[in-house]
């Protein structure tokens, strides 16, 4: 029961106790009949008061006591973008933005019709621009969480008439363009690397022509602090080393350090091989080839191939030619053409004790 109802049943149960107190005393009622109008009326009471209650129960709003409103359609405020394009710091290249997009109306916005989610979808994807505007393609999944954590925040349109955000937000790059990035990424390592390959080969060029072969004076002090146990070595090379550098700065061998020159002897005839540069003017080559047998060493030795190829560098600077042929009789050129032209089976010797080692056509080296 309603406060109001309840109040109603007060004043009739008021109004009736008044009415039969005013007829018992005017027809002079006895005890009894008192008893029982009090209690005729307080059951009727008693009863109209529970009658209410239970209609009441059973239809809480009867009809015609509810206004019946028109109810807004729902509207929905969650729209997807897909794979939207934007742009980046590199002319060529662009993002390519999925993420799902939630928005609202603005409460103080103007009551006319509209399209939000146009709206909001022109929002995050100008929010979305700037952020990948400056960025570089190849920082894709880094510029991701970045965006992420742009397009978080709920935030209104240019024309303040919805406020909208996103979720979801994934970043990627066109499969063609992600390996055209990989491609220049990989080319850039590698020239790089060449870069200081290069740099590396012209110091040691430079070192090799500028100090150690710069005068003969220069290649002894280098020698001795190669082999400073064998003085007596470095004296009877002395010739050689003044041969070396005369060949590395393609000029003449010093009067004053000819007469250290020892013509070497005529090497023994190699079976297959022709000496047709017998009355040929010497080289710098020639020159290398006598300082190997004069010194015992073994220029196919693996851990001389790198003196090989710095004395080559060396002489490159002035004489170019002589390089090439210090190259290709000791050095690296050489040994690629023997690699890819190795037969199977060595030819025999004269004699049919098995080939002949020879070193560079000048015959096998001295122990």
């Amino acid at each position: 029961m309603t406060t109001g109802q309840k109040t109603v049943f007060g004043f009739l149960g008021i109004i009736t106790t008044l009415l039969a107190v005013i007829l018992g005393l005017c027809l002079g009622w006895p005890l009894w009949v008192w008893g029982l109008v009090a209690a005729l009326v307080s059951g009727a009471l008693l009863a109209g008061m529970a009658l209410t209650g239970q209609a009441q129960r059973a239809e809480p709003f009867p009809e015609g006591t509810l206004i019946d409103l028109p109810v807004r359609p729902v509207e929905r405020r969650e729209i997807q973008l897909t794979r939207v394009r934007l742009p980046s710091a590199e002319r060529d290249y662009g993002f390519l933005l999925t993420a799902t997009v939630r928005w609202c109306p603005r409460p103080d916005g103007p009551d006319r019709p509209m399209d939000g989610g146009a709206l909001a979808r022109a929002s995050v994807v100008q929010r979305a621009e700037e952020v990948t505007r400056t960025s570089e393609p190849g920082r894709c999944s880094l510029v991701q969480h970045e965006l992420s954590a742009a397009l978080a925040v709920m935030l209104p349109d240019p024309y303040d008439l919805v406020d909208a955000h996103a979720v979801e937000v994934t970043l990627a790059l066109d499969d063609r363009d992600q390996e055209r990035l990989d491609r220049l990424a990989a080319i850039r390592k590698e020239q790089a690397v060449w870069e200081h390959e290069r740099r590396h080969e012209q110091d040691r060029r430079e070192y090799l022509h500028s100090d150690v072969l710069r005068d003969t004076g220069s290649a002894v002090v280098w020698w001795l602090t190669r082999n400073g146990e064998q003085v007596g070595r470095t004296v009877d090379d002395l010739g050689i080393l003044a041969q070396l550098t005369s060949a590395a700065n393609n000029e003449e061998i010093p009067e004053l350090l000819r007469e250290l020159i020892t013509e070497p002897p005529t090497p023994e005839p190699v079976w297959g091989v022709t000496d047709t540069a017998a009355s040929a003017p010497r080289t710098g080559a020639d020159l290398l080839g006598d300082f190997f047998r004069e010194t015992g060493i073994n220029p196919d030795a693996n851990e001389n191939a790198l003196m090989v190829d710095m004395l080559a560098s060396a002489a490159a600077k002035k004489d170019p030619r002589s390089a090439e042929e210090i190259r290709r009789r000791y050095g690296s050129i050489r040994r690629t053409e023997e690699e890819a032209a190795a037969p199977d089976v060595p030819a025999p010797s004269p004699n049919g004790d098995g080939p002949t080692p020879a070193v560079n056509g000048v015959g096998p080296h001295p122990e």
